[in-house]
């Protein structure tokens, strides 16, 4: 793990020392890449085969202008003195580097991708790790389709978008305009500062792991939750999971809790089903065919105010996409209420009363979203087509359950003496002890009695 990133050809690396930062099972995954792509079977103990092959090897699912850097890239690690042949040291070496190297060690796989792929920008590489969210399809087994996925524009143009640093709001807002339209001609760095904008993106070093491991052992590090939706693409089911608090992931599945499709378009249904049940995903489509909506940390409990907390963001993912925390102005993050005679009855986000970042009516016919150009809650744009948005569909997501303390007794039971108990009061009468409460009870019930 702690090999330099200059391992070029003339190295004398051995395949053991390369393999070093790999468990068993993953040397024997990688051995078995090169054998498989060897044109012969001769020395068993340490194959060789022609980049072309290799390329040719790994997983079809990862898109071929990253094979063809790959192969060429451990080619250049492989130290041997034949050209255009992948050792095990250079193919142990290369993987080391892509799984675990610095961003500056993966620059120099960058400029061999630039090398052999003549042309290729920024945007070309972004499209092709962008692809790895395909592998994330039926549960990380869509490789095995030996398809490349093809992702779409918008999610591009976000992933696009966060090369920007975290201070730099200027260029994050080129790429997504709260006119919502996406800024084409923004301005994008070159490959050749990838080891500068690459650390930038936590979305992108995500894709990169997943990509690269799959490509060189078969798995995947990290999955999506499960779950059957109307609304939400494979792309967006990323978006938002790597956009959640840490306490929030790694759930297996996200249960749908109301969807348009099954339960209709009722207030009382839905009110009756996403309340009190925990942390909540909500996606709304509108007339318009725009995709919206929040995350609501806290559980939904009817209040005439804001609660939550900063884990609360609203996003917007067609017809571009676009993630918005808490700006820190105020903490007016979710509302809900029903039943209410004077106060606004429905669920909302950011802004204030009668003026949400995002809201949707009681009467599940209608909401909006206002932002002068935003709001002040989320520093978000509007979401909606139209700032008062007629309703299409409506999914909620159970992300997070509610904590329920097993300890607490039920309030029904709470009231229930143990004096009730005929076996536990007579082992306490065995030992001695007197039960003066069961003898004010037993005057309680004679009096009871002669009235």
């Amino acid at each position: 793990m702690g090999q330099s990133a200059s391992s070029h050809s003339g190295s004398a690396t051995s395949p053991t020392a390369a393999l070093k930062w790999a468990s068993e099972a993953e040397r024997e995954v990688l051995l078995s890449l090169l054998r498989n792509a060897s044109a012969s079977a001769a020395n068993e103990g340490s194959p060789q085969a022609p980049s072309a092959s290799v390329s040719s090897a790994i997983s079809q699912s990862i898109p071929e202008r990253l094979r063809k850097a790959v192969a060429e890239f451990a080619v250049a690690r492989s130290g041997t003195a034949t050209k255009g042949i992948v050792t095990m040291t250079g193919l142990a070496t290369a993987a080391r580097i892509l799984l675990l190297g610095d961003a500056s060690e993966k620059q120099t796989f960058v400029n061999t991708y630039a090398e052999v792929n003549p042309g290729v920008t920024t945007k070309g590489l972004v499209e092709d790790i962008a692809a790895g969210v395909g592998l994330f399809a039926k549960d990380g087994k869509a490789g095995a389709d030996g398809k490349v996925y093809s992702p779409t524009e918008r999610f591009v143009t976000y992933l696009l978008g966060s090369l920007a640093p975290k201070s730099d709001k200027s260029a994050a807002d080129a790429i997504f305009s709260s006119e919502d339209t996406p800024t084409r001609n923004a301005e994008i760095p070159p490959l050749s500062s990838f080891q500068q904008w690459f650390p930038q993106s936590s979305l992108l070093q995500e894709l990169w792991t997943n990509l690269f491991q799959f490509a060189f052992l078969g798995t995947l590090p990290t999955t999506l939750p499960a779950l059957t939706s109307t609304l939400l693409t494979i792309e967006d089911r990323f978006i938002l999971c790597t956009s959640l608090a840490s306490e929030f992931k790694g759930a297996k599945s996200w249960p749908c809790l109301f969807s348009t499709q099954t339960d209709g378009a009722s207030w009382t249904v839905f009110a009756g089903k996403v309340q009190e049940q925990g942390s909540v995903l909500f996606v709304i489509r509108d007339k318009d065919q725009n995709v919206f909506g929040a995350f609501a940390a806290e559980e939904l409990v009817p209040r005439p105010k804001f609660v939550g907390d900063s884990r609360t963001f609203v996003f917007t993912l067609r017809p571009q996409i676009g993630v918005f925390s808490p700006a820190g102005y105020n903490a007016n993050y979710q509302y809900y209420n029903t039943g209410a005679a004077t106060f606004p009855n429905g669920i909302g986000f950011g802004g204030q009363l009668d003026y949400f970042g995002l809201y949707i009516s009681s009467t599940f016919e209608n909401g909006h979203s206002k932002a002068s150009p935003r709001s002040s809650t989320f520093d978000s744009p509007r979401l909606s087509a139209k700032e008062e948005f007629q309703i299409d569909f409506v999914e909620a997501f159970l992300v997070k359950p509610k904590e329920v303390d097993d300890r607490l007794i039920d309030p029904k039971l709470a009231k229930k003496s143990i004096l009730n108990d005929d076996v536990a009061s007579s082992l306490l009468e065995m030992s001695g002890k007197r039960m003066y409460s069961k003898e004010v009870q037993q005057d309680r019930v004679e009096e009871d009695e002669e009235t």
